[in-house]
């Protein structure tokens, strides 16, 4: 009778033998899996609870700056938030709050800066949600070039091509592009430019 279904009772299988321990064991790694994709990690849970006080209050200027703040600051941290391989996290709804960075983003260049250019030194442009952080740097980095310079000259320079191919490819409205080495140009800042040209 080993591993043989001996009877049903009022729809219920009874198993014996080893078949019966695989198919318990199997049905607890099931429910181990669900419960732990329910549970999402600490940095996760603040970008959340920020988003949903924003949400509450959008006009508190308190509330925006909490959210920047609240927002992954490095493109690990990023990625391990919006971009589970488990697709728990924020994965779902990870559109809504990285559109909410982009548009608090242009109202705090000073808070906003510093996030983007770690995020965006090392994201490429196929990675999940990487056209949004694109999009904030680009804003940032025409509209407040001498901080965006300050912040790209504090990376080794071996990270500095890497902003730039990042703001180079596709979808980048080329205005802005040619905006910000215009811009770099004009505070005498011709290395950097280069850098940007030769993207």
């Amino acid at each position: 009778m080993n591993g043989k279904i001996v009877s049903v009772k009022r729809g219920i299988i009874i198993f014996t033998g080893v078949k019966a321990w695989i198919f318990i064991y199997s049905i607890c790694m099931v429910l181990t899996v669900r419960c732990a994709a329910q549970a999402i990690a600490p940095e996760a849970v603040r970008v959340q609870a920020a988003y949903e006080v924003y949400r509450k209050q959008p006009n508190a200027s308190a509330n925006h700056l909490a959210y920047i703040a609240a927002f992954p600051a490095t493109k690990e941290a990023f990625m391990d938030v919006f971009n589970d391989p488990a697709f728990d996290e924020l994965y779902r709804e990870s559109p809504a709050y990285v559109d909410l960075y982009v548009q608090l983003s242009r109202n705090y260049p000073t808070q906003a800066l510093p996030k983007a250019v770690a995020i965006g030194k090392r994201l490429v442009y196929s990675d999940w949600q990487a056209a949004g952080m694109q999009q904030a740097l680009m804003y940032l980095a025409a509209h407040h070039t001498d901080s965006f310079a300050m912040h790209v000259k504090r990376l080794p320079k071996k990270e500095r091509p890497c902003v730039a191919r990042f703001l180079a490819d596709r979808d980048v409205p080329p205005v802005e592009y040619d905006m910000l080495v215009g811009n770099l140009q004009k505070i005498g800042e011709a290395r950097l430019a280069a850098i940007f040209i030769q993207a």
